[in-house]
């Protein structure tokens, strides 16, 4: 399955490598890295500007557009300095969390999902709050298996591979 995600992504310029050649699956994906793929896997546009003041987004930066739309259309928000870490690790929770949000915006319909759907990962009690109705959206609709089918790791951060099947997924819902 990962290769066949990765391999399609490349093709369609959803998903790069950090070089040629070399997509490094078990490498940790960036917050820009995941915006760049999501957005672009759901059409939403880049953003020539910031919609307010981000202290952490240099507007030549490769990533800016992406970061700008996805603050702009509530994917992301930025913290209480104003900033939206793109070079940090984002962790699965916040993927869930981006991912379900960027489907609103895109109109990408989702099966709703009660959070009992949760009950069978033993570390389901470890998805902070604010994500919890977000992680059961993305099981429900079988984007996110979890880790071995027994863990969600919500604060563990998003791997290359598990962003490329992660897009894979979201893409081959109706």
């Amino acid at each position: 399955l990962l290769d066949r995600s990765v391999g399609m992504k490349q093709e369609l310029g959803i998903v790069a490598g950090v070089s040629t050649g070399r997509f490094a699956p078990a490498q940790q994906l960036t917050r820009a890295e995941y915006m760049k793929m999501l957005l672009g896997a759901l059409n939403i546009p880049q953003a020539s500007r910031p919609v307010g003041p981000v202290a952490d987004v240099p507007q030549n930066a490769w990533y800016a557009g992406w970061m700008y739309a996805a603050w702009e259309n509530g994917i992301l928000t930025p913290d209480r300095n104003g900033r939206l870490h793109p070079t940090a690790p984002i962790t699965r929770a916040e993927m869930a969390g981006a991912t379900l949000n960027a489907c609103l915006v895109a109109g990408k319909a989702l099966n709703p999902a009660e959070e009992d759907v949760l009950d069978k990962f033993h570390d389901a009690d470890e998805i902070p709050d604010a994500w919890r109705g977000a992680f059961a959206m993305m099981v429900g609709n079988g984007l996110i298996s979890g880790r071995s089918g027994v863990a969600l790791a919500p604060v563990s951060s998003l791997t290359r591979a598990e962003g490329a099947v992660m897009i894979n997924r979201l893409l081959l819902l109706p």
